[in-house]
């Protein structure tokens, strides 16, 4: 079959038009995917220093209970 040239015409710009919004998807994927990247980096240093914090928590604890049982033992002669 022959196409008439504003039938070519319409086909081309048609194609134009995908390629463009193509490029537009792929750049928005690109952007998602660098903000996901960057959140989790952020959530994975919270969680580091969460435990961090917890690691310091248990002993500083582990040392008021260490102190607290020496301090039993003196007052109570064991």
């Amino acid at each position: 079959t022959h196409e008439t040239p504003q039938a070519e015409q319409r086909a081309t710009e048609a194609e134009r038009q995908v390629a463009k919004l193509q490029s537009e998807v792929d750049r928005l994927e690109e952007q998602r995917a660098l903000t996901a990247e960057r959140e989790a980096l952020q959530m994975q240093k919270e969680l580091d220093e969460a435990e961090d914090e917890l690691l310091s928590e248990k002993e500083r604890y582990k040392g008021i209970s260490e102190e607290l049982d020496q301090t039993f033992a003196e007052l109570t002669g064991y």
